[in-house]
């Protein structure tokens, strides 16, 4: 018994060493001339202090809800489909998916949707999901993320309280709180569609909407 507590002591000691010294260089990207980090999104606590941001004044976006994080929550009827590590959490499925197909698929799909309209009046948003105890571990998780995949976009952290309310916003809309979940503002800063299609199945009928509103 002694040996295994010594064991799990030292295992325990690199993780924390490994931490500490890789905590100031994830803090430190600040992403580059594609990849937008828009740090401070964390004290927003509302959808509408997103939009009405000075950086989307005069933009059509299309809002992505839930990446980068690299789980996401799925219906059982999905899981039984999926053959990636599954756990349960307070009577929910949360199944790890960085590394499957979909996930990287889906990160492909919304770079195409990038590169499509990145010269027009256009931003793609990531307003990504939290799950940590303090702000500081949430960006950190958020950066690192961000630069493994190279997620070109402008990205914003949802804040715990705001996490809350987009959870109950979707909700309202689909029925589940699942993410991720999309939605498209014009211009104006009016959201035109609160359940947008995904570009990662529905790439036509996104396109054709999104054409249609730059055209405005």
């Amino acid at each position: 018994m002694k040996i295994i507590f010594k064991i799990s002591g030292i295992i325990l000691f690199f993780i924390l060493v490994g931490y500490i010294l890789t905590y100031p260089y994830e803090m430190s990207y600040k992403g580059t001339d594609e990849i937008t980090l828009l740090e401070d999104s964390y004290e927003s606590t509302s959808l509408e202090e997103i939009i009405n941001r000075s950086e989307f004044i005069g933009k059509t976006l299309f809002i992505h809800i839930g990446e980068p994080l690299e789980r996401e929550w799925l219906t059982p009827k999905y899981i039984r489909n999926d053959t990636n590590k599954v756990t349960t959490i307070n009577n929910e499925k949360r199944i790890i998916r960085s590394k499957s197909k979909p996930y990287k698929y889906q990160l492909k799909k919304l770079s195409e949707l990038n590169n499509r309209y990145k010269n027009k009046d256009f931003k793609l948003v990531f307003l990504s999901d939290s799950d940590s105890d303090t702000e500081k571990d949430d960006i950190r998780k958020w950066k690192a993320i961000i630069k493994k995949y190279e997620i070109a976009g402008t990205h914003l952290i949802m804040s715990p309280e705001l996490h809350k309310k987009m959870r109950a916003k979707v909700k309202s809309i689909t029925g589940k709180r699942f993410f991720p979940h999309n939605l498209i503002v014009n211009k104006n800063g009016e959201i035109v569609n609160n359940n947008a299609p995904s570009p990662s199945f529905f790439q036509k009928k996104l396109y054709a909407e999104l054409d249609s509103l730059l055209k405005q």
